[in-house]
């Protein structure tokens, strides 16, 4: 019998842990190795959207749809799982001068090899991708680590059909999206344009009082994309985006205006651990509409952060420039709407650095609410904020419930009364000491063009209050179009709003005509001259994800030719103005 020692079962022991390790990372580098990226498009290995397996995509699988001058007009239904280090990933690629590739609902066609994917009576009429659970997927299993990006995604809605795989002509569901998610987690979408659908996007969650998540969507990223004019007609029961998940975040997203005729709401949500950060909101019938769970209720309730929502860093816009467009009754509405009090939010709504601007006169007083708190258990937390009203009408901080803790530095028009359109209110309001500065106006750097940033006289410069105690590292700025950059403090303290004044960056005198043109653009050769009246101080070019990428300036002369073939964006600072421009290297 042979006898090992204590060092040598150390030894061996060792040993098999370290041929563990390379067998595992060699079987990793193999199944990474066995991704398949699929291209589709003119000219390409696949002509069309339905010679993709979408039933059968793997960990790090790409499917890239190249620009073509026509729409895809093929219907997409995901079931498939992929890693966080290699997502399953459904990618545009931009066309000659950035255009984004167009998945068009309208006359789609569901391809053949989702035969058994879809229920006619279920699921098949609710949008142009949808994902879920396949028939023969176990109780459980729920896709995920997905990435949809570089798309426009149009024609899911009621006033739209689409032939099935048995060749009828099949209307969508007036609730139908561009993209609609019964069960996934760990799906981001990016760097889109939603428009013209029903919902824009639906994330749902399913169940009733379950706790185990099973039937529960998850981390959700909905980042960088243009999402407007979505709604069906006559009804207020869809929305730009409207989520149910345990762990939401949306960022650097331009929601523009709901489809004429629609009464919706711009975002609506559902979902705990929600983050609404650095985004621009034009008016629905609310801006925002954060309520209780329908679905899954016992799960998404008792995550611990469903009773504290994050909103900062936003432009709210409430106006009225078109008389087709609805301006919001409320700007946000925080709380439930079923009646079932006990599910309701009943935490803090953490409104922090916004920038609330509302156009209005007297005759729309009722419009004028900033917050809608369904029940006295809900409470707004304000810090930092611009709430400016442009008009003659009566402003209102609440409607009928709730508690407002007024606490650092906020702006707002003088004149403003605590709540209720008929001046009733039965919630508190709280102003501490420096919480609001009242006055007629916070020197906006171009109003009437909805540049926000603040003039160098403004009286919300250097006002803010730290935030770094509160949760919130405040250090981006929405940049249109969906975008961002970095927002470093200049001077004393933090301003107010969601923007940080650079004063060498305001327009000091609007009556300065400073033109700034780039060209050519498109550029092949990646070199690009600016002409401005003024000589440029700063250019700052970024990719088109909003990360900051190295060029060369110099008299005038942009020099792109390294970076890679794409749309760039330009940040050009003059002495009196900055200006953004879109770039494109063929």
């Amino acid at each position: 019998m042979i006898k090992t020692t204590t060092k040598e079962y150390s030894t061996i022991k060792l040993t098999l842990i370290k041929f563990s390790i390379v067998l595992l990372f060699t079987i990793l580098i193999s199944f990474e190795s066995n991704a398949t990226i699929y291209n589709v498009g003119p000219n390409e290995t696949l002509t069309s959207l339905d010679q993709v397996p979408w039933l059968s995509l793997q960990a790090g699988d790409e499917v890239n749809i190249y620009y073509k001058n026509t729409p895809y007009r093929t219907k997409i239904g995901l079931r498939s799982r992929g890693t966080s280090q290699n997502p399953i990933i459904i990618r545009g690629i931009v066309g000659p001068n950035g255009e984004l590739p167009v998945l068009s609902g309208e006359n789609a066609t569901t391809p053949t090899n989702l035969n058994g994917f879809f229920s006619e009576q279920w699921d098949e009429f609710l949008g142009v991708i949808i994902i879920k659970r396949g028939p023969s997927d176990s109780y459980g299993y729920k896709p995920g680590h997905i990435t949809i990006e570089n798309l426009k995604i149009t024609g899911g809605a009621d006033r739209y059909s689409y032939t099935n795989s048995n060749g009828n002509v099949i209307q969508y569901a007036r609730s139908a999206a561009a993209v609609w998610a019964v069960l996934v987690e760990n799906l981001t979408v990016r760097n889109c344009e939603i428009t013209d659908n029903g919902n824009g996007l639906f994330v749902l969650s399913k169940g009733d009082a379950s706790t185990t998540g099973e039937l529960v969507s998850s981390n959700i990223l909905i980042e960088h994309n243009r999402i407007y004019y979505n709604g069906a007609i006559g009804s207020d029961r869809q929305h730009g985006v409207y989520t149910q998940a345990a762990g939401m975040i949306y960022q650097y997203n331009e929601f523009g205006h709901m489809l004429p005729g629609t009464g919706g709401s711009t975002l609506k949500d559902r979902s705990s651990g929600c983050v609404i950060r650095y985004n621009e909101m034009q008016s629905g019938a609310r801006n925002l509409d954060l309520i209780e769970p329908e679905d899954s209720y016992g799960y998404i309730t008792q995550q611990p952060n469903f009773h504290d929502t994050y909103v900062y860093g936003n432009i709210f816009i409430n106006d009225k420039k078109d008389v087709n467009h609805v301006s919001a009754s409320s700007i946000v509405h925080y709380g439930g709407d079923s009646g079932v009090l006990q599910i309701y939010r009943k935490g803090t709504l953490h409104f922090y650095n916004n920038t609330v601007v509302i156009t209005s006169d007297t005759s729309e007083s009722w419009r004028v609410r900033l917050f809608d708190l369904s029940t006295n258990d809900e409470t707004v937390e304000l810090k930092n904020n611009i709430f400016y009203l442009s008009g003659n009408s009566n402003f209102f901080m609440m409607r009928d419930f709730g508690i407002a803790n007024v606490k650092e530095n906020n702006w707002i028009n003088s004149g403003w009364q605590h709540g209720g359109s008929t001046g009733s209110f039965g919630g508190t309001i709280n102003v501490l000491t420096n919480g609001l500065t009242e006055g007629n106006g916070p020197l906006f750097v171009d109003f009437t063009n909805e540049n926000f940033h603040l003039d160098s006289n403004s009286p919300c410069i250097d006002l803010g209050a730290d935030l770094s105690g509160d949760g919130v590292l405040l250090d981006k700025m929405y940049m249109p179009i969906a975008n961002f950059e970095t927002r470093t403090v200049i001077g004393n303290g933090i301003d107010l709003g969601a923007y940080e004044s650079d004063v060498t960056a305001s327009v000091l005198n609007n009556t300065v005509n400073n033109t700034i043109d780039i060209y050519p653009n498109p550029t092949s050769t990646g070199i690009i001259k600016i002409t401005a009246t003024e000589p440029a101080i700063n250019v700052l070019t970024t990719d088109i994800n909003g990360k900051k990428v190295n060029t060369h300036y110099e008299n005038e002369i942009i020099n792109i030719s390294h970076l890679s073939s794409g749309v760039y964006f330009l940040k050009i600072t003059t002495k009196n103005k900055v200006t953004n421009k879109k770039i494109i290297k063929k």
